[in-house]
C-alpha cells in the first residue's frame, strides 16, 4: 500500500466515485479501500471527520455532489449552491451530546454526512417539511418552472450543495459565532480549488456579507426592470468564479421564485 493516497484528499460524488488526480478519471471504491481509508484517518484527531492536509482543513459537513456535477453539470455549467449552516437542536439542547456548542471532537459520521442526507431527503423523500420547501423553491427559481419529480432529481444530481459554516447551530436563523465564520474560510477555499465551480449561488445576505473577499471584486447585475443584484468575483487558481447573492429561499422575499428566476437566469448566462 506504499504511496496510496487516502480518499479524503480527493473529491467524491455521493455515489462513491472520486476524481482521481483532479482529472475526470473515475473508479469505484472497494470495501478494502474504504477500510484502509478509515485506518489512515485514525492518525488524526477525530476519525469521523475527513482531514485534508494539503489545505490544513477539516470538512465537518461533506457537500452534496450530484452524480452529474463533475461531467455535464446543469446546462453544461458547474453550479455550487451555498447555504449558511445546519442546525442541530437535539444535540445542542441542555443535556445533549454537544451542549452548548457544536464541537469537532464530538462529531460522528452522522454529522459528516448531514448535508448529503438533508438534500437527499428533500429530493427523494419529500414530505413537505419547511426545510424541504426551501430546496423546492430554489430549484424552481433556477429552472423557471415547477419541476416534475424526475426533473427535480435531474436538477439536484447536476449541482453541488454545501453549507458554509462548519459548526451546527442550535436553531434556525441563529447567527454563527465569529470563530465559526473564520474557521470555515479554509474549507471553502479547499472546495473551490478542488471542485472548480463555474458559478456560486449564495443563499441569503448574511451569508454573502460574511464570506471572505480574497482580493476579489464586487459587481452589479442589472435587470431589465431596473433592479440590480450583487455578485462577487473570486479568482481561484487563475479561474474567475462569480458568486451571486439571492434572498434566502425560505424567506418571504426569497419565495418569489418567478422573480429570482429572472435574476439567476441572467447571472448564469452573463458570461
Amino acid at each position: 500500500m506504499k504511496g496510496f493516497t487516502p480518499f479524503f484528499m480527493y473529491p467524491y460524488t455521493n455515489n462513491g466515485f472520486r476524481l482521481d488526480g483532479w482529472k475526470p478519471n473515475f473508479f469505484c471504491r472497494t470495501t478494502e479501500l474504504i477500510k484502509y481509508d478509515r485506518m489512515i484517518e485514525k492518525n488524526y484527531r477525530n476519525e469521523n471527520v475527513p482531514f485534508h492536509p494539503a489545505f490544513d482543513v477539516r470538512i465537518h459537513f461533506e457537500p452534496w455532489i450530484g452524480k452529474n456535477y463533475l461531467t455535464c453539470g446543469y446546462q453544461r455549467k458547474r453550479i455550487l449552491v451555498l447555504g449558511e449552516s445546519h442546525y442541530c437542536s437535539r444535540e445542542l439542547a441542555e443535556g445533549g451530546r454537544c451542549y452548548p456548542l457544536c464541537k469537532e471532537e464530538q462529531m460522528d459520521t452522522a454529522c459528516v454526512g448531514q448535508t448529503k442526507d438533508v438534500v437527499y431527503e428533500a429530493v427523494y423523500e419529500y414530505s413537505g417539511q419547511p426545510y424541504q420547501q426551501t430546496f423546492l423553491c430554489f430549484e424552481r427559481a433556477v429552472a423557471g418552472k415547477v419541476l416534475t419529480q424526475r426533473e427535480r432529481e435531474d436538477f439536484w444530481e447536476s449541482v453541488m450543495f454545501y453549507n458554509y459554516i462548519q459548526f451546527a447551530q442550535s436553531g434556525p436563523r441563529t447567527a454563527p459565532l465569529s470563530e465559526h465564520w473564520a474557521y470555515s474560510e479554509k474549507a471553502l477555499k479547499f472546495l473551490l480549488t478542488i471542485y472548480e465551480p463555474d458559478y456560486i449561488i449564495v443563499w441569503g445576505a448574511r451569508l454573502y456579507n460574511g464570506l471572505p473577499g480574497w482580493d476579489g471584486k464586487g459587481c452589479k447585475l442589472k435587470l431589465e426592470n431596473g433592479d440590480a443584484a450583487d455578485y462577487w468575483i473570486y479568482n481561484i487558481s487563475g479561474k474567475e468564479i462569480p458568486a451571486l447573492k439571492i434572498h434566502h429561499p425560505s424567506a418571504p422575499s426569497g419565495k418569489n421564485w418567478e422573480y429570482w428566476h429572472l435574476v439567476i437566469d441572467k447571472f448564469l448566462n452573463a458570461k
